[in-house]
């Protein structure tokens, strides 16, 4: 399985070259008129897959009498793409109680949560008959290049690997995004059974396949690209999750020697897969080096300034654990004067900074209540809480020329001082994560500065979402937010140190969540 872009590419305009067209397969029974539904076979197995839209709120009886006389078990969802209306998912599948559609009742037993995906399990019953329904529900939280990040989908596919291809009960597929989608699906689902049982896979063969049932099966080349990182990823992914109903309040060590080196392995073997760029990606950006850490005080900037500032800056856009662009990463802030940074401030919405590195900013104090920056922006103190770790700095900015105020939380962190800092103690610094997280948490938008080598606002943001993911769905996996914050930052990397660092931060608060929030 090659992954050269060159390569790749002229695979894909040579499928799309020969790309024949055949006529939509019918699905006929004695009393259902559900269109639009195609088998395909698998490996070496007929009817292996039925694949169809998701139906309306019109088709949902002759949906549900399909997929009775189908003899379909197993369903898979794939809602990839957030700009169709949901409704018609909402009201298809019940959550909760009965749903009776025509003269079949579907009753949803159980449902069990994973990373980006559920697995749900239903009760149908028709003419006083009835079956078990298994349903692998993925939905992606966000909506932009990003989604095309293979660790995404890694567990999805591996669980969808598992059910059994079977001629008697096809597998039945359906996407938000339409056919493209369930080619997606199914252009994986089958290269990496294929990978998994022979050891090898022509990717190409299995796309050139599926088109041959309909071209509406024909991906687009960065969804063909990621089929090829998601199956290399599935083959070499190991699980690294700690789930937290299980873990040892008296463990004196989260990891072994031998578990640690089991990561960095698995974190060296997957970084050339995190550092693969799609067409549209617009998600890396590059190192900068720190310059000195005089303090620069206010200073007069005209609008061409500003404008030719925001132009120039090196920000970073990270998502947080199911939010969207939370964070805005601002590397080496003590080149800009502070009305540049107020610029971004207002242009992205920010709400709240938190500085990773030595204060240089001069923000209004009790002493010093009010500070103009310029003729259109006005800085009013509100409030200074100076904590042991950290300040927070309540102030309120005014923008004359567009008449609107707005309040920032400021939080400073005091413990790194110097420019390349050294790591603080972990339970220092993830105690000021918590902290700070619950400062933050009804806030959209951060803007976090650090000194420009990425370490410390990488390690704040992957800290933010272990902890959040541990809180929401009781699971630890320190590896994975490591890859993700790879996605975002082209030059972050976490050394042996830095990895140990993140452990034993998390440890502390394993510790304390089993104490306290688990009880």
């Amino acid at each position: 399985m090659s992954l050269d872009n060159q390569d790749l590419k002229q695979q894909h305009e040579a499928i799309l070259e020969s790309i024949c067209t055949y006529e939509t397969v019918q699905v006929t029974t004695d009393f259902v008129e559900y269109v639009d539904m195609i088998y395909i076979s698998g490996l070496q197995i007929n009817k292996t897959y039925a694949v169809t839209k998701i139906p309306t709120s019109n088709e949902y009886d002759e949906f549900w009498k399909t997929i009775w006389t189908e003899n379909i078990c197993y369903i898979v969802l794939f809602e990839d793409n957030h700009t169709n209306d949901r409704s018609d998912v909402k009201l298809c599948w019940p959550t909760e109680g009965k749903n009776v559609y025509g003269d079949v009742t579907v009753q949803c037993t159980t449902s069990e949560a994973h990373h980006l995906f559920n697995h749900n399990k239903f009760t149908i019953r028709f003419k006083n008959k009835s079956r078990q329904i298994e349903q692998l529900h993925f939905r992606l939280e966000l909506d932009d290049g990003f989604n095309l990040f293979s660790l995404n989908y890694v567990n999805f596919f591996q669980k969808m690997s598992k059910i059994p291809h079977s001629c008697q009960s096809p597998i039945l597929v359906h996407s938000s995004s339409g056919m493209r989608g369930v080619g997606f699906v199914l252009l994986c689902d089958m290269s990496l059974r294929t990978a998994t049982k022979d050891g090898a896979v022509d990717v190409m063969a299995n796309l050139k396949n599926l088109t041959q049932y309909t071209s509406e099966l024909m991906v687009d080349f960065d969804h063909y690209l990621a089929a090829h990182t998601v199956i290399a990823d599935c083959l070499r992914y190991i699980d690294t999750t700690i789930k937290c109903n299980e873990f040892d309040v008296n463990k004196e060590k989260l990891f072994d020697k031998a578990e640690i080196q089991k990561h960095l392995h698995y974190l060296r073997d997957t970084e050339w897969l995190d550092r693969i760029k799609y067409d549209d990606d617009e998600r890396y950006s590059q190192a900068i080096r720190p310059e000195s850490a005089d303090e620069l005080l206010p200073a007069p900037c005209t609008s061409e300034d500003a404008d030719s500032f925001l132009k120039r800056f090196k920000i970073v856009k990270v998502h947080g654990f199911k939010t969207q662009k939370k964070f805005i990463a601002l590397h080496e802030p003590k080149a800009r004067p502070l009305c540049d940074l107020l610029n971004l401030v207002q242009d992205e919405s920010v709400a709240a900074i938190v500085t990773l590195n030595k204060e240089i900013f001069l923000w209004p104090n009790e002493n010093h209540p009010e500070i103009e920056i310029n003729a259109d922006v006005k800085l009013e103190h509100q409030m200074t809480r100076n904590l042991k770790s950290y300040d927070w700095i309540t102030v309120k900015m005014t923008t004359a020329i567009v008449k609107a105020t707005q309040i920032v939380e400021v939080i400073s962190l005091k413990n790194w001082l110097t420019p390349i800092p050294s790591l603080p103690k972990a339970e220092n610094f993830i105690n000021f994560v918590c902290d700070s997280n619950e400062i933050l948490r009804n806030v959209e938008i951060v803007l976090i500065t650090d000194w420009g080598n990425v370490t410390t606002s990488g390690l704040y943001i992957a800290l933010t979402c272990i902890i959040q993911k541990i809180k929401t769905m009781g699971v630890c996996d320190i590896c994975s937010s490591v890859r993700m914050l790879r996605r975002h930052f082209e030059n972050f990397a976490v050394d042996n140190k830095q990895y140990m660092f993140l452990v034993e931060a998390v440890h502390n608060y394993l510790k304390e969540f089993a104490l306290y929030e688990m009880r």
